[in-house]
């Protein structure tokens, strides 16, 4: 099955988004961050669209509607899997958001994960994968 371009053009925006910082830097009580993804990611794995997306802003909820989370969804778990767990790698203050990062494990791979908070944390204003296997993935889909 071949995604159309634009499909493609999302997920490689998404994939190469937000790299991920060699030096960790943790930033408060990461609690809410930690329950919050944990709810996404397990969403993400369900394909539970409103779940996933219940504390998104409003430009998020325009960014990644049900359709392109259906197609984003369909393309990780084709190459990496079903989600397993995370770790947090990172969290910091930047811009006015606090971004987390996770190390992620799935059952076909590891993806970075980040996500994107708004400063009081009430909604989420990014949400980004990345693996060698995705841009991989991606960059073979564009070639064909």
């Amino acid at each position: 099955m071949k995604m159309g371009f634009f499909t493609l053009l999302l997920i490689l925006v998404l994939l190469t988004g937000c790299a991920k910082n060699n030096s960790p830097e943790i930033i408060g009580d990461n609690t809410i961050a930690d329950t919050k993804a944990e709810q996404m990611l397990s969403a993400f794995n369900t394909g539970d669209y409103d779940a996933f997306s219940k504390d998104f802003s409003e430009d998020m909820k325009k960014g990644m509607a049900k359709e392109q989370f259906e197609n984003i969804r369909a393309f990780v778990k084709r190459v990496s899997g079903d989600y397993v767990g995370k770790a947090l790698a990172v969290s910091k203050e930047e811009n006015g958001y606090k971004i987390y990062g996770y190390d992620a494990a799935f059952s076909l791979g590891s993806v970075f994960v980040t996500i994107t908070f708004s400063q009081d944390m009430s909604k989420v204003e990014g949400f980004n994968l990345d693996s060698q296997e995705m841009r991989n993935a991606v960059t073979q889909n564009i070639k064909q």
